[in-house]
């Protein structure tokens, strides 16, 4: 009779020890498991904030890419791309530049005043720089952590 207990103690000793390494192999596969997600994540939206951000300032260049139209400008000492058009005879700017860790964009009538703070936040980018390599060939510069990406565009290609 105590052999039969003992051996039935020992049993259920060794089916909850096994239940435990159970448990926490499940644990540590879940842990690392979310790990891994939140780093893929990061990566993801860091590379999206990247080249969305080229594409982005991309598009808009081809999209009012007329000859004196796109040019480099100074927003309360900030370096901006400023693009201008005509609607209805009426002149209206769009600037895109780097304020507070965003990329921003600013459209208004040509001759109001504004400062870098009224701008619409586009992308989380940590900085933005134009430079002119030729008088009709535009560096862009775009800053994500410590990554850099340049793109080179053809202005007044229209």
């Amino acid at each position: 009779m105590n052999v039969k207990k003992q051996n039935h103690t020992v049993d259920t000793v060794f089916i909850i020890t096994i239940f435990l390494v159970f448990v926490m192999s499940t644990f540590f596969v879940l842990a690392t498991g979310a790990n891994i997600y939140k780093n893929i994540s990061n990566s993801i939206n860091k590379r999206f904030n990247e080249t969305t951000s080229l594409s982005y300032i991309s598009n808009k260049i081809l999209s009012y890419n007329e000859r004196g139209r796109v040019y480099i400008s100074k927003l309360d000492n900030i370096q901006a791309l400023t693009l201008e058009q005509s609607i209805n005879s009426e002149e209206y700017i769009t600037m895109l530049y780097y304020y507070n860790g965003k990329l921003m964009e600013l459209i208004c009538k040509k001759n109001e005043n504004f400062s870098e703070g009224d701008g619409i936040e586009i992308l989380d980018i940590s900085g933005l720089e134009f430079e002119y390599v030729l008088s009709d060939l535009l560096q862009i510069t775009v800053y994500n952590g410590d990554t850099k990406n340049i793109m080179f565009t053809y202005l007044n290609c229209n």
